[in-house]
């Protein structure tokens, strides 16, 4: 199919300590390529206690290997307060 749904979780290693949870829904334009739409809530930090609504969009180059799906993402997250463009990987399991 071109659509698909799942659970998304992205941590972000730096000092910001960025972690978040996420239902995705995703379409394949192309083989490779997949845009996704993820709304879902951002953990606080120690500095920045408390939990928000945040919105994540991707652009993913994936590559399958059987289940395992990889690639190059590009994305772009908002609180609404504040966002993230940022470059990363890509790791997803099929089900």
């Amino acid at each position: 199919s071109r659509f698909g749904v799942g659970i998304g979780y992205e941590q972000i290693l730096d000092e910001h300590r960025h972690r978040s949870l996420t239902i995705v829904g995703a379409f394949r334009p192309t083989s490779p390529l997949v845009l996704s739409l993820a709304p879902g809530i951002l953990f606080g930090t120690q500095e920045d206690p408390g939990i928000r609504f945040a919105l994540h969009t991707e652009v993913v180059y994936e590559f399958e290997i059987n289940r395992f799906h990889l690639g190059p993402a590009l994305e772009f997250a908002t609180t609404f307060d504040e966002y993230h463009i940022g470059i990363g990987l890509h790791v997803a399991l099929a089900f």
